[in-house]
């Protein structure tokens, strides 16, 4: 004999059911897998019996003595102290609990045998309702059960051969045969009148058999849940996979039942139970659950520390299982459900909780075990007026489980996109309610909780019902009060109105008036910020607030990027300016990816496009001119070039820079500090659409060489690679490429370098092979055409020097000095003419060599300049020496710079 449950350990209301959808078969109308044949024979309980003796109550009396005789000797082998039994009492123990099983399972197959001369009258009905009434009296309830028996589960399964797992599983077996067995008779009876006993006390008289037994069962288990919920402080609901089984099975026949006969349905009973539970309803004389001679009694005595919570706990694991009975028979879930039993728990909790009598971890904990049971079914709209009618009252409250991730009820801290994601998953509320809600007092009173609870209610209201009136509303009850910026509650008020702001972007909707009321917080932040003292970093804090808003926003209302931001820029300190920097290249790239997926109206992109060139361009072209600009400018400088290309479509009026503008700006000229110029020319050059309106410019070659020339001065030779290196390496392999620099290497007879692992090596190539060429010229017009380019690439040497002076970083005066001078030894005829006094020999000798602090006492010479010339000035004498001796600026040039550092050398 198959037995019913295949025990898989431990369980909870949550894993799927091993319980074979084939079980259900016979009780749904298709039983043809349980026929008798009349007069088959079978052994049972150690005799041989024709089937037709289920037919005989003198029989089938006997069977029943066997039965309990059977359960009787099956109980005295239980092995308390938990020790497995020997092979031959192992398998004793199931042929007894094979007997048990096959004699129910025959008892009910004849109901469902068909043949023309058997049929079940009403004294047959009668007698074996007595007969299922004397075996519930014998076998008493599964939690009067030793607590050992209670424990025999096993991962095994039915291969297990403890003793107490095949008690305790025989016992689950008898309460689902049984109940089955009812079920039938009074479903495939139901012409009959016969007599029906009173098994348990405690419902009406009339009650049916089915009726008694389901409650009782219903009763007994979840006396069992009520152990389990005190032992596992509620995390696993159910003693094994077994009972869980057993718990399905009941609500499936409840509600066949219920359909068949047009009675109550398991959730009646259920709610039935609920409140005999919270009201401590008994029907014995002492007050407690009883068994007696002839009936059963039960009462309301649940052994729970907290009855309301644990009725929340139950019906949450209840309603998971009765959802799960309709996914194994390939059915949906009715939309009508137990909301009437919810909603009353959520009546007696709250009004419990107003008396003081229930405390806030026990209200936190109802409302996650209300949420999680609310997932299961359809909205419904009492519930949620009931909940909103008593947390109206509470916003200042917190409502998060320790411990517990709740998920949907109310959260704080969220980013942007995170409390958008949460306000989708809520359902719909009346928003009149919630607006009659909110007036002066209550806004004055909201904490930073409060604050948080009310934009989540008003935030779910905008993305369910008409978003510009909830807007409207939101910034009414804003407007009550106005000392919300003199703390904390400022933050939460400007991330929720960033997230309002994307609920309407989503909807295709604008409120000017949201943007406005954001900007004039934004405007009080920066004030706070300026005037705050050592409260600068909370204020800060919501500066980046209002920051990364404008990152998640695709359409930046141009009132955002106002004039405080511009402001902002010019105040911000050294690592306040980075992270501006970052939140500001974030909005601008999400800008020009909306302008090219031609997403946005021309009239919007111009106005946006405008905010940013009049706020924010200005200091990103400033300041990249200063002598450590950050890394984040150059990012902004590449996007403002891709702005311009947009030009021309957009048409925004009063902007002149043009994308070769910039280009030159950024990437050639000689004010901008290498580190922006050689980032802004590496990543330009990764983009080929970009390099196309490059070859436009005129003589881009040249001048990319010179930019080259300028970034190695400015950049030290460091071992380990670096950002700053690395874009460096990247300029020089783009001029590697240029066919101007290929043809100067060449045409002196020299290797192009094979690869810019040190940039600084692809300039001293360059030299070297000026150097070679200029021995090759035969005529003065060529050398004079050497000259004009050594010129171009090498004429503002001094100024970029000047700059690495003014820094006076010991890295970078020793890499431009070690350059220039190398530069001085080998092309010093090429920088040299005796017809200009200004060429770039003399402007290196004055500034570099001989500057103004060290030939005047009245400025003092940076101690790291006067070391980095002092190792390199040997290499600038012997340039000189390379000139015409005849030279008398040449010859003085050489005595000045030999006496000079002579005597410095000396003091």
């Amino acid at each position: 004999m198959q037995f019913i449950f295949n025990c898989t350990g431990s369980s909870n209301a949550m894993c799927e059911s091993s319980f074979s959808s084939e079980r259900s078969q016979w009780y749904l109308g298709n039983g043809d897998t349980f026929l008798l044949n009349y007069k088959d024979r079978i052994n049972l309980f150690g005799y041989t019996l024709a089937c037709g003796d289920f037919f005989c109550q003198t029989a089938v009396d006997n069977l029943f003595s066997l039965l309990r005789q059977h359960i009787t000797e099956l109980e005295s082998t239980i092995d308390f102290s938990g020790y497995k039994q020997t092979e031959n009492q192992a398998t004793e123990l199931t042929s007894k609990r094979s007997d048990i099983a096959s004699f129910l399972t025959l008892l009910k197959a004849i109901f469902t045998t068909r043949a023309e001369h058997i049929s079940i009258d009403a004294d047959y009905a009668s007698f074996l309702n007595g007969k299922i009434k004397g075996l519930l009296l014998h076998v008493g309830l599964l939690h009067h059960l030793p607590r050992s028996v209670q424990t025999g589960y096993s991962q095994e399964g039915n291969s297990c051969s403890a003793a107490k797992f095949h008690v305790w599983h025989l016992h689950l077996e008898m309460r689902l045969h049984l109940l089955e067995l009812v079920y039938s008779l009074e479903t495939k009876c139901s012409g009959l009148s016969y007599t029906v006993p009173t098994v348990c006390s405690g419902l009406s008289e009339d009650c049916s058999m089915f009726a008694q037994i389901s409650s009782l069962l219903l009763w007994d288990l979840t006396y069992l849940t009520a152990r389990q919920y005190s032992k596992d402080s509620g995390n696993s609901a159910f003693h094994c996979s077994c009972v869980q089984q057993l718990w399905i099975s009941l609500i499936r026949l409840s509600d066949d039942y219920s359909n068949e006969k047009g009675l109550d349905s398991f959730w009646i009973k259920f709610h039935h139970l609920i409140q005999l539970i919270l009201d401590d309803v008994s029907f014995s004389s002492e007050g407690q659950e009883i068994e007696m001679s002839d009936v059963i009694h039960l009462s309301g005595d649940i052994q729970a520390d907290n009855k309301l919570v644990f009725c929340f706990w139950l019906l949450q694991h209840v309603a998971a299982l009765h959802s799960q009975c309709f996914e194994n028979r390939g059915q949906k879930e009715p939309k009508s459900n137990n909301h009437f039993t919810l909603l009353s728990l959520l009546e007696r909790v709250m009004l419990a909780q107003s008396k003081g009598a229930a405390g806030e971890k026990e209200l936190r904990t109802c409302l996650f075990s209300c949420e999680a049971t609310a997932h299961l079914w359809e909205p419904n709209i009492r519930i949620v007026e009931t909940l909103w009618d008593h947390f109206s009252k509470k916003l200042n409250s917190s409502f998060l489980v320790p411990g517990v991730s709740v998920g949907g009820i109310a959260s704080v801290n969220k980013s942007v996109p995170e409390w958008l994601h949460t306000v989708r998953q809520r359902i719909e509320k009346p928003a009149n309610r919630f607006y009659s809600k909110f007036h002066h007092r209550k806004m004055s009173e909201l904490t930073e909780t409060g604050w948080t609870n009310f934009f989540d209610l008003f935030l779910t209201l905008a993305l369910l019902t008409d978003t510009q009136d909830v807007t409207c509303k939101m910034l009414d009850f804003l407007d009550m009060v106005l000392s919300v910026l003199a703390d904390g509650r400022c933050t939460h008020i400007v991330r929720a109105c960033f997230v309002l702001l994307l609920i309407n972007e989503s909807k295709d909707t604008e409120v000017p008036l949201l943007a406005l009321k954001l900007q004039e917080y934004f405007t009080s932040a920066f004030r706070q910020l300026l005037n705050s003292g050592r409260q600068r970093t909370q204020w800060y804090s919501l500066v980046i607030q209002y920051l990364e808003g404008l990152e998640h926003l695709q359409d930046i209302p141009p009132s955002l990027i106002g004039e405080t931001l511009k402001k902002l820029l010019s105040e911000c300190r050294e690592q306040e300016l980075s992270r501006v920097l970052i939140a500001l290249t974030n909005a601008l790239n999400n800008f020009l990816e909306r302008i090219h997926s031609g997403k946005q109206a021309a009239q919007t992109k111009a106005l946006q496009a405008a905010a940013w060139w009049s706020n924010i361009f200005p200091f990103v072209k400033s300041h990249a001119a200063t002598l450590t600009p950050p890394s984040q400018l150059a990012e902004l400088a590449i996007l403002f070039s891709r702005l311009a290309l947009y030009q021309p479509t957009i048409q925004v009026p009063c902007v002149r820079e043009s994308f070769l503008s910039l280009f030159n700006y950024f990437g050639l000229n000689e004010s901008v500090s290498a580190s922006i110029s050689a980032q802004y020319l590496s990543s330009l050059f990764e983009d080929s659409s970009l390099v196309d309106h490059v070859k436009l410019e005129c003589d881009v070659e040249t001048r990319l060489i010179q930019a080259l020339w300028k970034c190695c001065l400015q950049t030290p030779v460091h071992g380990v690679m670096t950002p700053r290196s690395m874009h460096l390496q990247n300029l020089a392999r783009v001029v590697i490429s240029l066919p101007k620099f290929q043809q100067e290497i060449l045409a002196a007879g020299l290797q192009l370098p094979v690869g810019p692992e040190n940039p600084h090596n692809v300039i001293m190539v360059l030299i070297t092979a000026l150097k070679r060429r200029w021995s090759q010229c035969c005529n003065l017009l060529e050398k004079r055409n050497l000259q004009l380019k050594a010129e171009a690439y090498f004429g503002s040497t001094a100024k970029y020097g000047v700059r690495v002076m003014k820094g006076g970083n010991v890295d970078e005066l020793r890499t431009m000095y070690s350059l220039v001078s190398r530069l001085v030894k080998n092309c010093s005829p090429l920088l040299y003419s005796k017809i200009r006094s200004n060429y770039v020999l003399v402007e290196i000798i004055n500034t570099l060599v001989l500057p103004q602090s060290v030939l005047s006492r009245k400025f003092l010479l940076h101690p790291a300049v006067r070391v980095a010339i002092q190792q390199h000035v040997s290499l600038i004498l012997e340039g000189l020496q390379t000139l015409d001796k005849q030279d008398d600026y040449i010859q003085q040039q050489h005595k000045n710079i030999q006496t000079t550092w002579a005597k410095l050398d000396t003091a």
